[in-house]
């Protein structure tokens, strides 16, 4: 999936509150759509017997590099790795519209998982992997009680 037509990504968090608009699009956008399946064996069947409990919590994950010319790593971890570690398992709006025009994935999300690595070289940069969970209503509001 390119995510050429999406070029600002931006992520507020309410508390701690924070806003944060990616230097870059990500490199790579996955989504996940999936239902909870229960399979049930039976000895002396030779199918399993299946039955659908509905649809799992929908899982988005981008990454990307975050990587700017003037910035040391310092800055880096300052302006975007910290905040962002900051706002794991909080309910953070994303707010991909900066054309104008609501994406498929604005509103509201949980970020459940972050990752980073830092690369040294020639440039100082940090690759990101983040994944983001969201209710399966309909909506996009964000599952469960976030404290």
């Amino acid at each position: 999936m390119t995510t050429a037509a999406i070029d600002q990504w931006n992520i507020t968090c309410s508390s701690p509150s924070i806003n944060i608009t990616l230097p870059h699009a990500p490199k790579k956008v996955s989504f996940e759509a999936a239902a909870d399946v229960k399979e049930y064996s039976f000895p002396t069947k030779s199918n399993s017997l299946l039955i659908s409990l509905g649809k799992k919590i929908d899982k988005l994950t981008i990454q990307g590099t975050l990587v700017r010319s003037s910035y040391s790593a310092e800055n880096l971890y300052d302006t975007y790795i910290g905040p962002l570690a900051s706002t794991v398992r909080k309910s953070v709006t994303l707010d991909l519209s900066s054309t104008g025009t609501a994406t498929r994935y604005d509103g509201a999300w949980i970020i459940n998982k972050f990752t980073y690595e830092e690369v040294g070289g020639y440039t100082v940069s940090y690759t990101y992997t983040i994944e983001f969970i969201r209710g399966v209503d309909g909506s996009n509001t964000a599952p469960g009680i976030v404290i």
